[in-house]
C-alpha cells in the first residue's frame, strides 16, 4: 500500500478531512445552546475551564478566549481539581465550563459530580451523544469521535467555546469565525506542503513550541504525534524551552515553531533564529519570521486568541503523516497491541 493510501485509511485522517463540514454542522445547530451558555457564563464573577489529556488542552485555549471576552477565567486539570479541592474551593458565582468529549473518563466524571454539588453551574462541552448529568447546557460539537486520536472534535471543541466569547462581547471573535470553516477547508487542500516536513521529521528528535495561546498548540501536536505515531517529541512554550531544554537541542533537530502575530511574536522569533544558529531543521506555522530561511505554513491573519484554531491544523496533518510514515496505527491507541490494553486496563483506563 502507498504512503497516500495508508494515511487515508485511517479514521484519524478522514476526520480531519472532515473538520470544515463538522464546523458549519455545529455552527447551525448550536446557536441556541451557544446564547444559553452565554447568558450562564456573563452573571459568573469567575469561569473554571476543566478537562484532561485532549480536552484540557481545549480547556486551556477556552481560557484565553473567555478572558478576552473580559471574564475571569481560569484552566485547571480535571485530575487536580478532583484531588486537591483545598487548592481549587468554589467561590458564589462561580460558574464552569466541563470538556468531556465521550462523558465517560472518570475524573471528568467526578469534577462534574463535585460541581453539581457545589451548585455550580456547568456549560458541558461534549460529543453529540455524550452525558453530562447536572450539566446546565451541553454544547454539542461532533458525533463521537471514532479514532482514539482526537482532531474534529478538539477543534470544534475549542470553536464552540469561541462562540460563546463572541456572544459574550469579543467582537473580533466572533468575526473571525465566519470565515473559519472555510478558512480550515483552505489549509487542509495545503496538506502537500506537510509531507516533506513529516518525511524530514521521522526518526529524529522533535521540539514544538509556542507562546501565549499556542504553548498549547505545542503541547497538543505533542499529544497527537505521540498518540498517532508513537514519536518523541517535546512540546512547551517557547521560553520555557529557551530556558534549559535548547541546551539538548542539536544540529538536525526538528524545531517546529508557531509564529503568529500577536504580543509574543518577537520573542518566539528570537528564539526560533536560537534554534537556527544551533543547526536546527525548522518549520515555522504562521508566519514566516524575518532574516530566517526556513519552511513556513503560512496561516490566515486573525486575532492571536484565535489562531490556535487554525495552527492546530497543520499540526493534525503532521502527526497523520508521521503515523503513515512510520506504519503506526493512530485510531486504536495501541488498544490493539495486547501488553498496551493489559497495561491500560490495569489503570483503569
Amino acid at each position: 500500500m502507498s504512503l497516500d493510501k495508508r494515511q487515508q485509511a485511517t479514521i484519524t485522517y478522514q476526520w480531519i478531512q472532515k473538520q470544515p463540514d463538522h464546523l458549519r454542522t455545529m455552527f447551525a445547530r448550536e446557536t441556541e445552546r451557544i446564547e444559553e451558555a452565554a447568558m450562564i457564563l456573563a452573571g459568573a464573577a469567575r469561569i473554571l475551564t476543566i478537562g484532561i489529556g485532549s480536552s484540557h488542552h481545549a480547556s486551556l485555549v477556552s481560557s484565553w478566549l473567555l478572558r478576552h471576552a473580559g471574564k475571569d477565567t481560569f484552566a485547571i486539570h480535571a485530575f487536580d481539581f478532583v484531588h486537591y479541592p483545598e487548592q481549587f474551593t468554589l467561590r458564589e458565582n462561580d460558574a464552569a465550563v466541563l470538556f468531556g468529549h465521550t462523558g465517560s473518563s472518570t475524573f471528568t466524571k467526578h469534577a462534574l459530580a463535585r460541581l453539581v454539588e457545589g451548585s455550580v453551574p456547568v456549560v458541558a462541552v461534549a460529543s453529540t451523544r455524550a452525558e453530562h448529568p447536572g450539566a446546565a447546557v451541553i454544547l454539542r460539537t461532533t458525533e463521537p469521535e471514532e479514532s482514539t486520536t482526537y482532531t474534529s472534535s478538539h477543534l470544534a471543541a475549542m470553536t464552540v467555546v469561541a462562540q460563546v466569547a463572541g456572544s459574550l462581547g469579543a467582537a473580533d471573535i466572533a468575526t473571525a469565525l465566519e470565515t473559519l470553516p472555510a478558512q480550515v477547508a483552505d489549509l487542509l487542500t495545503r496538506e502537500a506542503e506537510v509531507w516533506p516536513v513529516a518525511e524530514r521529521a521521522a526518526g529524529k528528535r522533535i521540539y514544538a513550541h509556542g507562546a501565549g495561546p499556542n504553548e498549547v498548540t505545542a503541547t497538543e501536536l505533542m499529544i497527537k504525534v505521540r498518540e498517532a505515531a508513537f514519536h518523541t517529541i517535546d512540546g512547551m512554550a517557547s521560553e520555557q524551552f529557551l530556558h534549559g531544554p535548547t541546551v539538548s537541542f542539536n544540529r538536525g533537530d526538528v524545531a517546529i515553531v508557531v509564529q503568529v502575530d500577536g504580543a509574543a511574536q518577537e520573542r518566539v522569533a528570537a528564539i526560533a533564529k536560537v534554534n537556527a544558529a544551533m543547526g536546527g531543521d525548522l518549520w515555522v506555522v504562521g508566519k514566516p519570521i524575518d532574516g530566517l530561511e526556513a519552511t513556513c505554513f503560512e496561516l490566515p491573519r486573525v486575532p492571536e486568541v484565535c489562531s490556535p484554531l487554525l495552527a492546530v491544523v497543520p499540526m493534525q496533518l503532521f502527526a497523520s503523516r508521521l503515523a503513515a510514515i512510520r506504519e503506526t496505527n493512530p485510531d486504536k491507541f495501541r488498544m490493539d497491541d495486547p501488553v498496551y490494553e493489559t497495561a491500560f486496563r490495569a489503570a483503569g483506563f
